[in-house]
């Protein structure tokens, strides 16, 4: 069974990518992936190339607007969060 951190990481890498808490089954199913040895970027990966996230969250945004967007779910909102930390997440992820 996956522990606590991986299930704290797992919850907040869902609702980082789509703005929401996982359902039942899906968080079923992730922590099985992450039981089943998938490290948390592959798991990530998998969530990044889902249908739902593809066409319903990101669709047809510009890189910088995703980019945007996926910070806006971890709380950086552009005009409201300055400073060093959000350039550090900026750069992370437009680096991936």
């Amino acid at each position: 069974m996956a522990d606590l951190s991986d299930i704290d990481l797992t919850y907040k890498l869902v609702i980082g990518l789509f703005n929401a808490a996982p359902g039942k089954t899906n968080l079923v199913s992730l922590l099985s992936a992450i039981d089943d040895g998938l490290s948390l970027p592959q798991v990530s990966d998998r969530l990044d190339s889902t249908l739902l996230f593809n066409q319903k969250i990101i669709g047809d945004l510009s890189e910088a607007d995703q980019v945007s967007l996926i910070m806006s779910h971890f709380g950086f909102v552009d005009g409201q969060s300055t400073g060093n930390e959000r350039k550090q997440v900026r750069d992370y992820l437009t680096g991936r």
